[in-house]
């Protein structure tokens, strides 16, 4: 069959995607590999996929990857995750607000641990009962207690 592609013209390389091509693409919509938010590494040279009949699609999701819908083959990408910074350290006084739908409560505690916006700390009660809770950090200084 390969030699039939050859003879009308196409050669056989033609029929694989082209990694080089790939991996600028993917470098274009996210950043120089090794470097925050890159790739990790350049992708495999030795891959040989069939030549997608579409631009693949490039997904910078909760699971980064490229792929070909069409022929059915997708590659997982490694990126280059940028450094945390923290926003709140130990000891640092937050205050919590819980909403409601007629009320806003709010409360001063005190982190237990370090961490960025996103991530999940305990905070410990600036009351006597000194109770220890975790929570998601909102902003600097600011936490929401996780759902019970």
């Amino acid at each position: 069959m390969l030699w039939m592609i050859w003879i009308m013209g196409a050669s056989p390389l033609a029929m694989v995607e082209d990694i080089a091509l790939l991996e600028q693409r993917i470098v274009e919509q996210t950043a120089p590999i090794g470097s925050d938010g890159g790739l990790v590494r350049a992708l495999d040279r030795r891959l040989h996929l069939p030549k997608c009949p579409t631009d693949p699609e490039i997904q910078l999701t909760a699971v980064p990857m490229v792929q070909c819908p069409m022929l059915g083959w997708r590659i997982a990408l490694s990126l280059r995750s940028a450094p945390i910074t923290p926003v709140v350290m130990p000891g640092d006084s937050v205050e919590m607000h819980v909403t409601g739908t007629d009320f806003v409560l709010s409360s001063r505690w005190y982190a237990l641990d370090r961490g960025a916006v996103g991530q999940i700390i305990r905070v410990r009660s600036g009351d006597r009962a000194g109770r220890i809770n975790r929570a998601r950090i909102i902003d600097a200084g600011q936490v929401a207690p996780l759902s019970p």
